[in-house]
């Protein structure tokens, strides 16, 4: 293998002679150490040594994406704590981890990259994990713009999700009982997920803001309840207790069963 366009990459285990924690050079698009890369390989030799890479690299991304949940336990540990600065390394290395697994650059993270309902759990912990790094790097100095991209990726890990109930008024709950520095920020994601909510705050927090269900109450809501007086005042007795029972539904997955088998025979009814 000669060593035709050597760069020096990280330091990791030679796939060619097996030493530990040397300087690695790519050649030949793989990275091996100095000694091996003088050296003349024959093509099944570096066939041999690019496979050893690969399983190299895949038993490092399996060990590291097992690590993960340890992770984040730890770091919410650590956040409980106030330890801060801790939980934020933490997190960021799960953020690393999961960026590495779906092939993504930093901050190219995003709900698309996800089974929508196999792994909506996987969604709202991202969530999660992305306005623990917000309130975090909010106390920290000159973190403006890492604070604005925690801020828009929890935005984009609860748009359009059952979740975006408990996100909204996560935001709302922060503005008014915490010592906020960048309220402008934290406004602003406020009003993107409460404009999502809309007001059938129930069958968001059941089916999702964008589902049909949802669609059809509203229809039912603007083209018959709201055209008279006794319809307008359910909407109002509805806006006032509805909120609350949402969020308590968005957290209990066995009441948020009950209310999607009452709302889906209700749907039923008014589409017959």
């Amino acid at each position: 293998m000669a060593t035709t366009a050597t760069v020096v990459t990280n330091t990791d285990r030679c796939p060619a002679c097996k030493a530990e924690n040397v300087p690695l050079k790519e050649v030949y698009g793989v990275p091996i150490c100095d000694k091996c890369a003088a050296k003349m390989f024959s093509e099944k030799v570096r066939e041999r040594i690019k496979d050893a890479w690969e399983r190299q690299q895949e038993n490092k991304r399996r060990e590291l994406w097992g690590k993960r949940v340890q992770l984040v336990k730890k770091g919410m540990f650590l956040f409980e704590q106030r330890k801060h600065q801790e939980a934020l390394k933490n997190f960021r290395e799960y953020i690393a981890i999961l960026e590495n697994n779906y092939k993504v650059p930093a901050g190219g993270l995003h709900p698309g990259l996800f089974d929508q309902k196999k792994e909506i759990g996987d969604i709202l912990l991202i969530s999660g994990i992305f306005w623990d790094m917000a309130k975090i790097y909010d106390h920290l100095k000159d973190r403006r713009n890492e604070l604005q991209m925690c801020l828009n990726k929890y935005v984009e890990f609860s748009l359009n999700r059952p979740h975006v109930v408990l996100s909204a008024h996560g935001i709302k709950k922060h503005l008014k009982h915490s010592k906020v520095q960048h309220r402008d920020l934290f406004s602003n994601a406020h009003k993107v997920l409460r404009g999502n909510v809309g007001k059938c705050f129930i069958a968001t927090a059941v089916f999702g803001p964008q589902s049909p269900e949802v669609r059809i109450l509203q229809q039912f809501r603007d083209d018959v309840l709201a055209r008279s007086l006794a319809g307008r005042a359910v909407i109002r007795a509805y806006y006032l207790a509805s909120p609350p029972l949402a969020r308590l539904t968005a957290r209990t997955p066995a009441l948020a069963s009950v209310f999607r088998a009452v709302l889906r025979r209700f749907v039923r009814i008014i589409k017959s």
